[in-house]
């Protein structure tokens, strides 16, 4: 699999690779990107809080731009705290 990655591996013995090797190059590939994609982010975050108004400007580069594998940093609210619960009951009981 390395000698894919690094550009070793001719096409004929691309066909001889499982679907697990492809499917972890496909994976590391979306990782780059979104990475590229993070990097992106900050560059413009450090823009916008060097030359952007210091009370607009935003506080993370997540509030600038969300990507995919972003978590929420929103609070729960009632009723989902409701249902964490009632899922939990059911697994107890």
């Amino acid at each position: 699999m390395r000698a894919h990655v690094t550009g070793e591996i001719g096409r004929h013995d691309y066909d001889s690779l499982t679907f697990r090797e492809v499917s972890l190059i496909i994976e590391g590939y979306s990782e780059r990107l979104i990475h590229d994609y993070r990097n992106t982010r900050l560059i413009m975050y450090m823009m916008a809080k060097m030359w952007g108004d210091p009370k607009s400007s935003p506080r993370r580069p997540e509030d600038l731009w969300e990507l995919p594998g972003d978590a929420k940093t929103g609070q729960l609210n009632a009723d989902e705290i409701a249902s964490i619960f009632e899922k939990l009951k059911q697994k107890d009981g």
